[in-house]
């Protein structure tokens, strides 16, 4: 097998349900700890759900959210108040990642870090028509371009290369719940064509109102019973929850010449598409699944034996889980018939799902662990 070349991540950031860092998330990981919250229904009101969906037999009281989404220093930043005011949460979320994610690496985001690629994407927006267009007043005194630069999908990434001052490639991703990693692998992929020298990598998620409950949908995707339990028989759905992460990468040997902290090596990685061989739009297909597994293994140089821990998408769904374990089962048996050699996760049981960072969640739970030498237990339920 050919190796596609060894990335290092030499920083991390994360803002997730329970957690404003990455070691307070790898310890609530290690607790077993659900970071599902009850809701409130005064707050739910004021925050704009109506008396009709509280009362429904259907509505959840359930919310998993990063605390503070709503808070931002702009001047830190060099914002001003009302630009920060205009920018969808998201914008302001990802923005401050990516600098927490050079500072907890060592960096200085002012330095001189070579050709920086930012490389990542967010939710659908609802901020702008919900929340600054829903106002006139605002909307005309604001503008339309100040707010279209504040809330367009495709500025989130230029953002924070304009803010932060890096002149490599910006990309906006936008791939549904596969776009933190798609971001991660083109960070890879223009690393190892020697494009740029360090990326900035994630997603985010900031759905409104903040810390509110859903209405569940019998056969939908979203949990009847307010728990999120990947890979598991009582499995019911999954909880869409708020916050994002980011990774920082640079090619193996430069980290090590700049004696950078490498919490852990990338070997391999892989990205397609399904196509039409699937039960419908919304649903996984087991052969696409199947051919990318093997894709990221022969280019990280690996056999599936080798491999110890998969930190997997798992909703939770009845739909999904069972299919990605059929795909990892059949992926793994071209190299080997042994079982349980391989440990299978989701950090959705602990964080809900982040829709655009699910994976780069993931990602960061599943460097720790290597990292730490530790498998982590599954969510034992909320503290």
């Amino acid at each position: 097998m050919t190796q596609q070349g060894e990335i290092a991540i030499v920083g991390m950031a994360a803002r997730v349900p329970g957690a404003d860092n990455v070691e307070t998330f790898w310890s609530n990981i290690l607790d077993g700890h659900e970071a599902m919250a009850a809701t409130d229904d005064e707050v739910a009101r004021r925050r704009g759900v109506k008396e009709a969906t509280l009362t429904r037999p259907e509505y959840r009281r359930v919310y998993a959210g990063a605390a503070d989404l709503d808070l931002f220093d702009a001047e830190f930043f060099g914002l001003s108040p009302r630009e920060a005011a205009l920018a969808d949460p998201q914008f302001r979320l990802f923005l401050e990642l990516a600098h927490s994610s050079l500072a907890a690496g060592g960096y200085d985001p002012a330095g001189d870090l070579g050709r920086v690629g930012v490389y990542g994407g967010s939710t659908a927006n609802d901020y702008r028509e919900d929340y600054v267009e829903a106002n006139p007043t605002v909307a005309d005194a604001a503008g339309g371009m100040s707010i279209r630069i504040g809330n367009n999908p495709d500025y989130i990434a230029p953002l924070v290369s304009y803010k932060l001052g890096f002149q490599g490639p910006s990309l906006s991703v936008y791939t549904a719940c596969s776009t933190s990693l798609v971001a991660v692998h083109l960070g890879v992929q223009a690393l190892l064509l020697g494009e740029i020298d360090v990326a900035v990598a994630g997603g985010v998620q900031v759905d409104l109102p903040l810390d509110v409950g859903y209405v569940y949908e019998a056969g939908g995707i979203r949990s009847a019973d307010g728990h999120v339990r990947p890979f598991s028989a009582d499995a019911s759905g999954t909880i869409f929850s708020n916050g994002g992460a980011v990774v920082v990468l640079k090619r193996l040997a430069d980290a090590r010449a700049a004696g950078d902290l490498i919490h852990g090596v990338l070997l391999g990685s892989a990205i397609s598409n399904d196509g039409n061989l699937r039960a419908g739009f919304a649903a996984p297909g087991v052969d696409g699944q199947i051919k990318v597994v093997r894709a990221a293994l022969e280019r990280a140089g690996l056999t599936a034996r080798e491999i110890g821990l998969m930190e997997a998408h798992g909703t939770g769904t009845v739909v999904g889980d069972p299919i990605e374990v059929d795909a990892l089962t059949q992926a793994y048996r071209a190299d080997t018939d042994e079982a349980s050699y391989c440990a299978l996760g989701s950090v959705k049981g602990n964080v809900g799902h982040l829709g655009p960072a699910a994976g780069v969640a993931g990602l960061i739970k599943a460097t720790l662990a290597v990292r730490e030498g530790i498998i982590p237990r599954r969510s034992t339920g909320p503290r």
